[in-house]
């Protein structure tokens, strides 16, 4: 094998390691105290400032973490299984892939990361504060999109004769979502660099 051989496993490897840096900054952010946060701000502690923002509205950071995470997951074991079926037959292949990956991914992502995060929350959320809110800033909508149309999909399926009405609705706030992002982004952009 050579290093191009091994490059898919080097990229795997990446997203797991990325994936539980993710896991531990969402235990941190969920168990921090904004008590706690505010004092951190009085005495000037690096990260408090952003901390503190990304406090006022809990949920959209978490729900960004969420869906970073599982993105990162997913893309560890369809490299990984990418990677195997390659080299080995068809099935066996996918299941090796997948047991390997589920030790790893609880392991690397499951419980050591979160244990880091729940020891040590407040030092964690300080120093993943800054790039959190950056990737809140820029990615922010998409977990409200996708909330909106897994809440619409769930309305439909509980009262299908209300779908039609249902589904407008939806639309019309996704329309409104992805104008309200671009009019943010347009507005971060001039901010920013006029």
């Amino acid at each position: 094998m050579n290093r191009a051989d091994l490059f898919p496993l080097a990229l795997a490897l990446a997203f797991v390691l990325v994936a539980g840096l993710v896991s531990s900054l969402e235990v941190a952010l969920s168990r921090v105290s904004r008590v706690r946060v505010e004092e951190l701000v009085r005495e000037s502690r690096r990260g408090a400032p952003q901390l503190q923002r990304l406090l006022t509205d809990p949920p959209r950071a978490l729900n960004l973490l969420l869906l970073v995470r599982m993105s990162l997951e997913l893309a560890a074991v369809g490299t990984v299984v990418a990677w195997s079926v390659d080299r080995l037959d068809g099935v066996l292949a996918v299941v090796l892939a997948v047991v390997v990956m589920v030790v790893v991914l609880y392991v690397l992502v499951g419980v050591g990361p979160r244990t880091i995060g729940r020891q040590q929350s407040e030092r964690v959320a300080l120093l993943g504060s800054g790039p959190v809110l950056l990737l809140t800033r820029l990615l922010g909508p998409v977990p409200t999109l996708l909330i909106v149309v897994g809440n619409a999909i769930t309305a439909m399926a509980r009262q299908p004769e209300a779908a039609g009405m249902v589904r407008t609705t939806m639309f019309l706030g996704i329309a409104f979502t992805e104008a309200l992002a671009l009019i943010g982004f347009v507005v971060f952009t001039l901010l920013k660099f006029a």
